[in-house]
């Protein structure tokens, strides 16, 4: 939705949005991150566009899910990761997240973290990681 009112562009298919991502690349913006739901995150560069596929769950409330996606692309980016590996960890949290009802409430610690991913079959696919 945001991408759409900053480029007043459609945003309906992947196709458009990977076209309206690409105009704010075209205007000088270095990265590009959309968050698409259930579909995943998408990342655009100059040289470079990726679709990151989203986990699989039954989700419960997606009440906080951007955000949660936000604060934990931040943390593993932070950290030393490079964009496609913190966006995976990213959808691999926020997936976690949506299984829960509530918004901060639903975001577990990083102690629990690792327990709940692998109660709901999360793994981030290490043969995947850039």
């Amino acid at each position: 939705t945001e991408l759409g009112r900053l480029t007043h562009l459609p945003v309906e298919s992947i196709d458009q949005i990977k076209d309206a991502a690409h105009s704010l690349v075209d205007q000088g913006v270095k990265n590009v991150i959309v968050t698409i739901g259930s579909r995943g995150a998408l990342w655009v560069c100059a040289d470079h566009e990726e679709l990151i596929p989203s986990y699989k769950v039954n989700a419960v409330d997606s009440i906080g899910a951007g955000d949660s996606f936000v604060g934990a692309f931040a943390h593993y980016y932070t950290n030393g990761e490079d964009i496609p590996t913190a966006l995976r960890h990213a959808n691999a949290y926020t997936a976690v997240t949506v299984t829960m009802s509530g918004s901060q409430t639903s975001y577990p610690s990083a102690a629990e973290l690792p327990q709940l991913q692998e109660q709901l079959g999360i793994t981030v696919d290490p043969t995947q990681l850039a």
